[in-house]
C-alpha cells in the first residue's frame, strides 16, 4: 500500500545485505580516542503524507548512498570502498573515449558545511562543524569555496562530520569519463566501483565508479559514464573531527524518560456536583521536580479541549 509499489523480484537483496553490513562496521568517532560508532544509523521518522521519493532521497543521505534502478532491478549502494572485480581496457571500448579531467569551476568547493539532527536540543536542526581542506584551498588559488549539505536523517555531530568529510574528498577525485563500450561492458553494475587500464591515457588499474549505464541507440554496445574514485575518500581516523559543544550551551538536565504511565477515573463531589476525576501515574528513569504538565481531554463525539498547563514543584 506504500512506497514504491516494486514487486520483490525487482530489488537486488544481495545490494542491500551488502549495504547493511557497511552500515555495522565502527567507525573511529574522533582522534585520540578509543570510543567508536556505527558507521551509518538512521534516526527520525516520517509521516504517511510525505511522498516515498522524498523518503528515500532523506533516507539515502544517512548513508551517503545511492539507489538506482538498472536492468530491472533497484540497487542499494552506501558510501564505502569496496575493491573493485571488474577491469575494463582498450578492448572494451567501441570508439573514442572521452574525458574531462577536473571539476568545472562552478562546482568546485573545499570545505563542506550543513546541519543534522541533535537529539540533545530537542531534536532540532543543528549546524555540524564545518569540514575544510587546506590543500584543496591552496589548489583553488587560496578562495574559500563551501557548499551545504543537509543530514535530515542524521543525529549524531561525528557521524555528521565525517559524510560531510566523504561528500568533501570524493567530489575533488574530478575525472570523468565517457566509455562507449562494447556488449562486453553490458554486464557492469550501475554505481560499482571498477578498474581502468588504459596505457595510452596513463591509467593502470585506476578506480572509476559507474555513475551512468545507458545501452546505445543501435543496441550494438553501453555507453558508460565513469566518475574517478580514491580509497582514501572513505578512510576515516577522526583527525578532522572537530569534538562538538566543548562548552555547553545549558547545564540544565533533560528530564529522566518516562517508561509506563496508568489512568484512573474516579467521581468526586466538588462545589454541590459530581464530577469526574482523572488521575495519571507516571513511571520514569529518575526522579524530578518543577515539571510543568499541558493535557487536553475531550467527551465522546466532542472536539478536544486543551487544559491550562499545571505545575507541580
Amino acid at each position: 500500500d506504500y512506497g514504491l509499489g516494486c514487486d520483490l523480484d525487482e530489488i537486488d537483496e544481495a545490494s542491500f545485505i551488502t549495504a547493511a553490513h557497511i552500515a555495522d562496521e565502527f567507525a573511529v568517532l574522533h582522534a585520540g580516542t578509543s570510543a567508536v560508532q556505527y558507521r551509518y544509523q538512521i534516526n527520525w521518522a516520517f509521516d504517511q503524507g510525505t511522498r516515498p521519493r522524498d523518503i528515500l532521497n532523506r533516507l539515502l543521505t544517512a548513508g551517503a548512498g545511492a539507489l538506482t534502478y538498472s536492468q530491472g532491478k533497484y540497487t542499494l549502494t552506501a558510501g564505502a570502498w569496496i575493491n573493485p572485480a571488474i577491469t575494463l581496457t582498450a578492448n572494451d571500448l567501441r570508439g573514442p573515449i572521452s574525458v574531462r579531467p577536473r571539476v568545472a569551476r562552478s562546482s568546485l568547493f573545499n570545505a563542506v558545511r550543513g546541519t543534522y539532527i541533535d537529539p540533545g536540543k530537542g531534536w532540532q536542526t543543528t549546524d555540524f562543524p564545518i569540514q575544510r581542506d587546506d590543500a584543496y584551498k591552496s589548489q583553488d588559488g587560496g578562495v574559500a569555496i563551501a557548499t551545504d549539505v543537509e543530514l535530515p536523517f542524521t543525529a549524531n555531530p561525528y557521524t555528521a562530520q565525517r559524510i560531510a568529510r566523504q561528500h568533501l574528498d570524493r567530489a575533488r577525485q574530478g575525472i570523468t569519463v565517457d566509455f562507449p563500450g562494447k556488449l562486453t561492458c553490458a554486464h557492469v553494475p550501475m554505481m560499482d566501483i571498477i578498474y581502468l587500464d588504459i596505457p595510452t591515457m596513463g591509467w593502470e588499474q585506476k578506480p572509476f565508479r559507474v555513475v551512468g549505464w545507458t545501452l546505445a541507440a543501435d543496441g550494438m554496445g553501453v555507453d558508460l559514464a565513469l566518475q574517478e574514485e580514491a580509497e582514501s575518500s572513505y578512510a576515516w581516523d577522526g583527525s578532522t573531527n572537530t569534538v562538538v559543544d566543548t562548552a555547553p550551551d545549558t547545564s540544565l538536565k533533560l528530564y529522566p524518560a518516562i517508561t509506563s504511565y496508568s489512568v484512573t477515573e474516579s467521581l468526586v463531589v466538588a462545589a454541590g456536583a459530581v464530577v469526574p476525576k482523572v488521575s495519571v501515574a507516571l513511571e520514569t528513569e529518575g526522579t524530578f521536580r518543577g515539571v510543568t504538565v499541558s493535557y487536553s481531554m475531550t467527551v465522546e463525539g466532542q472536539p478536544w479541549t486543551r487544559s491550562e498547563p499545571y505545575t507541580r514543584r
